[in-house]
């Protein structure tokens, strides 16, 4: 646990130097909007406390390490897991180019809307009765289900993880039956994941026909325009009629990146029916 307190004093630390320091980044840091939603400051705060968590987390794989804690190792992969979150939010922070009503309830955002709910009835209509197809924005009602599936998850098995980890503090809390309940969902709700991800989430996303073997989008960033027209093309006509879908253009991928990408999904498909074929085995065999 020292390490945990250490990383709470070095925010602490860290963020006050931030607020303190304000003076001399305040134009590019502050928010300067104090009539907004939420905007309970009478003066231009700093957007960037971030930072405290992200010295927190360095400080304490730092000295996890120095004192032979196995901890530090997985502090470093965390920091390193969530460095694309931190680099991206602190430059949002500095641009303020992004709305909070924009991103919480418009056509980006990662909440259900009820375009979703509108976009699932008219797919199950355009399955069985015919008609035309929804046009979708930047996210799909099954993307944004995906998403929300995997936050949950994660809340799970990091509660159940965390108890775990440090029994000897969460006896002090809860009963001891409680770890057994841990262990069985930590154990079941890993298992769920890796099924969920390898059969649900992989079908809409490589194995379904105009993907099939790969979407190679994730390996090259970039996929035709009538491939973005076709998929979301709500998305593609508001772009279009911003004026900002020229900004998106770039050029083609390199024709050996398919080839790679094919390779990397059909080895990921393979490692990832093995594991559903042998979860399933064991599940059978624990039923006996």
């Amino acid at each position: 646990m020292s390490f945990f307190i250490l990383s709470f004093l070095t925010s602490l630390f860290a963020t006050l130097v931030v607020v303190r320091s304000s003076r001399l980044h305040a134009r590019m840091s502050a928010d300067h909007d104090l009539s907004g939603p939420q905007k309970f400051h009478s003066a231009a705060v700093p957007r960037i406390g971030g930072i405290g968590v992200l010295v927190a987390i360095a400080v304490g794989g730092a000295f996890a390490n120095a004192v032979g804690h196995g901890d530090g190792d997985q502090l470093w992969l965390l920091l390193l897991c969530a460095a694309p979150a931190f680099i991206v939010g602190i430059i949002e922070d500095l641009t303020k180019r992004i709305a909070a009503r924009w991103r919480l309830f418009g056509p980006v955002t990662m909440l259900p809307r009820i375009k979703d709910f509108k976009d699932c009835a008219g797919m199950w209509r355009w399955f069985f009765v015919g008609g035309s197809k929804p046009k979708f924005d930047r996210w799909t009602y099954w993307e944004k289900f995906d998403y929300v599936a995997e936050v949950g998850g994660s809340f799970i098995i990091g509660v159940t993880g965390l108890m775990l980890w440090f029994p000897q503090f969460f006896a002090s809390v809860v009963p001891g039956w409680m770890f057994n309940v841990a262990s069985l969902v930590h154990g079941y709700e890993a298992m769920l994941a890796i099924g969920f991800i390898f059969t649900i989430h992989f079908f809409n996303a490589h194995l379904r026909m105009e993907k099939f073997p790969v979407d190679d989008v994730m390996f090259t960033g970039r996929l035709s325009e009538e491939e973005f027209k076709h998929e979301r093309g709500a998305e593609y006509e508001r772009l279009a009629a911003s004026g900002e879908l020229a900004a998106l253009r770039v050029p083609p991928a390199p024709k050996w990146y398919r080839p790679l990408a094919v390779l990397a999904g059909l080895t990921a498909m393979a490692i990832g029916t093995t594991l559903v074929v042998l979860i399933v085995l064991a599940g059978l065999e624990w039923i006996k």
